[in-house]
């Protein structure tokens, strides 16, 4: 694994890790790492998620990172009937963006 930090703080806020057999790239957006195979295939049915997770980065770095997956997911051939945003993928949402307040 190789890691890309954009912004650290006292841990990575901002950054990809890269699988170093695969290649496959994920993407850590305020702290959370996002563990897609395909993010190109995710994001195709998902845009609103994308859309929100390009306001929420911080760097100019990882702007770009989502804003290419997001075109690549326009010209893909995947398929866009599924819901933008399911149940789960809301509440990740709501607690990246600190609208959920955990109870520990």
């Amino acid at each position: 694994m190789e890691l890309n930090a954009f912004y650290t703080d006292s841990q990575v806020v901002e950054g990809i890790i890269i699988c170093g057999e695969c290649k496959l790239e994920f993407p850590i957006i305020r702290g959370i790492p996002i563990m897609w195979d395909d993010p190109v295939k995710y994001l195709s049915c998902r845009r609103i998620l994308g859309g929100r997770m390009y306001r929420y980065a911080r760097t100019t770095k990882l702007k770009q990172y989502i804003k290419s997956c997001l075109a690549a997911s326009l010209k893909s051939k995947h398929d866009r009937t599924e819901h933008d945003i399911i149940k789960h993928e809301d509440m990740w949402v709501k607690i990246v963006t600190g609208q959920v307040v955990s109870k520990n």
